[in-house]
């Protein structure tokens, strides 16, 4: 089982089967029953177009990938800028495990064998090799030299402004969607992604049904009794879906990411210095 049916199995333990009908019913097409089911609506219209975009936003998988090999292009810059020209990379997605970059942290000039065989090593390599090559990194000194002067302009496209003093072979820090299943996510993690995912159905659930509800007790006078009383209940749930993604899925989902979660653990202690 995988994060998303943990979540969307838990939403069936937390919501009632009559309103999770009501508001994820398929629709039939031209009087054809469709081949969707209530998981799999659950999935297209909460998790992949809402909490899965919010979790590549505050979160995702933090990679180190070497820009050795790739030729970039020059592009002169507006007159005014501290530079007169950037370097501009694409970046195949094969380096970047085929996900989109979603954040640039900085670029670094010292590069270790360790890192950029750690990079290819998490595409392709065993779970023992990826497991030596973490703990390698981790004893890795920080680059002695990086810059924040690099920016993302397009679809694992980057434009590095300070060349000046950059030669070609650079490493990118940055961090890449989360997999389409979360499937990176420890199981630790598990439960949380849950409680997340059932606090944005929750709100969906009252946003779709709350105007229905109302609309067919005033019009046809139909007492609704409990199924009212139960959606009025989701009223605060996107507060709360807000509130558990800033306050709890950002930390969770930094320490679920192993370069994160290292990076966490070094600095306090000066690691690397």
């Amino acid at each position: 089982m995988n994060p998303v049916q943990k979540a969307i199995a838990e939403a069936k333990f937390s919501i009632p089967l009559e309103i999770l009908q009501q508001a994820f019913a398929p629709i039939a097409v031209f009087g054809r029953p469709t081949a969707l089911n209530i998981d799999s609506i659950i999935r297209e219209k909460v998790i992949d177009s809402r909490v899965r975009v919010d979790c590549d936003l505050v979160g995702g998988t933090q990679l180190d990938i070497p820009l050795r090999g790739l030729t970039p292009e020059q592009v002169a810059l507006p007159s005014g800028t501290p530079y007169s020209w950037a370097l501009v990379y694409r970046i195949p997605m094969i380096l970047t495990q085929n996900r989109i970059i979603t954040r640039v942290l900085w670029i670094a000039n010292t590069i270790s064998p360790i890192s950029g065989t750690y990079t290819y090593a998490s595409y392709n390599g065993s779970a023992l090799t990826n497991a030596a090559m973490g703990v390698m990194q981790s004893q890795a000194p920080i680059p002695s030299m990086s810059t924040a002067r690099v920016d993302l302009i397009s679809t694992n496209t980057i434009m590095i402004s300070d060349t000046n003093q950059w030669p070609y072979d650079v490493t990118l820090r940055c961090f890449v969607e989360n997999d389409h299943d979360m499937a990176q996510l420890p199981v630790g993690a598990y439960r949380h992604f849950a409680k997340l995912c059932v606090h944005a159905i929750k709100a969906y659930i009252y946003n779709s049904l709350v105007i229905k509800v109302n609309t067919a007790e005033l019009q046809n006078g139909q007492e609704l009794g409990r199924f009212k009383e139960v959606l009025d209940t989701y009223a605060d749930a996107n507060e709360l879906y807000q509130t558990y993604l800033e306050d709890v899925w950002r930390e969770v989902a930094a320490y679920a990411d192993p370069v994160t979660s290292r990076d966490f653990m070094r600095y306090p202690i000066g690691a690397g210095v």
